[in-house]
């Protein structure tokens, strides 16, 4: 079932069907009024995404300095790039889940791998629920065929 939160499943629309057919030029603009570009949103998402697997398999996390950047700025040339990045990690993320011995080691004291994917899963729903609204309000929200209208 977490694998199924953090990849999607059934009525669950996972981060590739979020992301698909979504061009750079889209990703990076922005809604008037709003804080955050689909890129950026996506970019903090792999920031976290990333520190949190490099948690589960015995890392660190990155130190918490007033003024950290977990909102990376992402041009439309990047996006591609972030993209494969973010949709790479999450599958190895999501494996993680399906592995027993991994959902029991400890991270902190009293905070296990499973434990940090169930706070990741709902980050992650938090934020891709964002794209997918912005990809609607931009107007490229993927038809029930597949295509896009931009």
């Amino acid at each position: 079932m977490l694998e199924w939160l953090l990849s999607g499943h059934w009525e669950y629309a996972g981060p590739a069907a979020i992301l698909a057919g979504l061009p750079g030029a889209e990703a990076c603009r922005r809604v008037e009024g709003l804080p955050y570009s689909i890129a950026q949103l996506v970019a903090h998402l792999n920031w976290w995404q990333q520190a949190r697997l490099d948690l589960a398999q015995g890392g660190e996390l990155p130190d918490f300095q007033p003024g950290r950047d977990d909102w990376p700025a992402v041009s439309v040339e990047d996006w591609p790039a972030l993209v494969e990045a973010f949709l790479g990690s999450g599958t190895a993320i999501a494996a993680l889940a399906t592995d027993p011995a991994a959902l029991k080691r400890q991270v902190f004291a009293d905070y296990c791998v499973g434990d940090m994917l169930v706070s990741h899963a709902s980050h992650n729903a938090y934020h891709l629920g964002q794209v997918a609204l912005l990809r609607r309000l931009l107007g490229c929200w993927p038809d029930r065929d597949g295509s896009v209208s931009a």
